[in-house]
């Protein structure tokens, strides 16, 4: 028979473990006796000993430790996400998510080193594409301007609807685009496939973080606190800048090798947009701003890379071509740039018009002395003196 010693508080309790004036503890000692079923609504009962009468409905028993840490997640599983309304099997957002749960299962990688494994083997499927598009813009190189003054060619002619001239134009254009291997599908594909995916994965991962995930919601890393919530120390949002931001100017090198004029002036207008993104991104999870910060920073070491002559060389791509001081655009070139492109748009938002007034005059002839546009209108927009 053992003796077995139990603390019980008989009343006045009102939040565990501390006590108030009204409680007291009692402390019995009675033995154990396993032998025989013990009554339903009691603790223990004993004919040879102390007997505690006191029902279990009215008696509390003080814990020695808690039972259950509620602040430690329970681990996914696969088809934990499909359950949560996740991981769909028909969109790339469900298949970064289902992708995501698979390596978390799989590997017991924490969620922020999930995302940027994630995010790298995103790339990395994508390379293929992308080095077909670098290979086609840097055999486009060469042939720039006559390969555009053909397409103006093409364009004058539709427009005119002379169909003959307009089919050999266009079989020149098919040769030479079968001569260098180049077509606007083989260029397209990569920067595509980049946004495309990209996109995907901010959605993916925006969606995990406001459910929240729980496993994200109580994982915390270096200075972030948690992955569901933003940044309290705005360090990602300005590193995703800064990243936005040398991720342009190797991306202006590559426009300035091709001859992008638009890229060109892009890229002084970028660092403003940037700025001005911060108020945004300063909002964000950080679990988002993680994955965008990963997948800046890949893209810049890959333009990095195949900007190298020695890869350029084992790739069999084209040289680039050296630029020369002077060739990249000021602001005050980009704001004129931009001024005209306003006017241009103007001008022929007015020409459009014009025509189409013209064009129902002809269908519908007007009584002579009556003016369709208003009284005192021209075709033009300007009134009469």
């Amino acid at each position: 028979m053992a003796s077995v010693s139990r603390r019980f508080i008989t009343s006045g309790l009102t939040s565990w473990p501390y006590k108030t004036s009204q409680s007291s503890y009692v402390v019995v000692k009675f033995p154990l006796n396993l032998s025989r079923p013990q009554p339903r609504n009691y603790w223990w009962s004993s004919n040879s000993s102390t007997t505690i009468s006191q029902p279990l409905s009215s008696t509390k028993i003080l814990p020695d430790t808690p039972v259950l840490d509620i602040t430690t997640a329970p681990h996914l599983e696969l088809g934990s996400l499909k359950s949560l309304g996740l991981a769909s099997s028909f969109t790339p957002v469900g298949w970064i998510q289902s992708l995501m749960e698979a390596i978390n299962v799989s590997t017991g990688f924490p969620w922020y080193f999930t995302i940027i494994s994630t995010t790298t083997l995103i790339r990395l499927v994508g390379l293929r594409f992308t080095l077909r598009s670098t290979r086609a813009s840097a055999n486009m190189i060469p042939i720039r301007a006559e390969y555009e003054g053909l397409m103006n060619d093409l364009k004058v002619a539709a427009q005119s609807g002379d169909s003959m001239k307009r089919n050999v134009i266009a079989t020149q254009i098919r040769k030479m685009q079968k001569e260098h291997g180049i077509s606007p599908w083989n260029i397209m594909q990569g920067p595509l496939i980049q946004v495309v995916s990209s996109i995907a994965g901010f959605i993916a991962i925006k969606r995990l973080c406001d459910l929240p995930l729980e496993q994200m919601k109580t994982e915390s890393f270096a200075w972030i606190p948690s992955l569901t919530a933003a940044d309290p120390t705005y360090l990602l949002p300005v590193l995703s800048v800064v990243a936005m931001n040398v991720q342009m100017r190797l991306g202006r090198l590559d426009a300035l090798a091709s001859g992008s004029k638009a890229a060109l002036h892009f890229g002084n207008v970028f660092p403003i947009l940037s700025v001005a993104s911060l108020a945004v991104l300063s909002f964000l999870p950080s679990g988002v701003l993680l994955h965008l910060l990963t997948n800046i920073t890949l893209i810049s070491i890959q333009s990095a890379i195949l900007r190298t002559p020695a890869i350029r060389a084992k790739l069999k791509f084209p040289p680039l071509p050296k630029s020369k001081p002077g060739e990249l655009p000021t602001y005050k070139e980009t704001l004129a740039v931009i001024k005209n492109w306003f006017v241009e748009n103007r001008r022929q938002a007015l020409e459009t018009a014009e025509r189409r007034v013209k064009e129902k005059q002809v269908i519908f002839p007007v009584k002579a002395g009556s003016n369709v546009l208003g009284k005192g209108n021209t075709p033009t927009g300007r009134r009469r003196s």
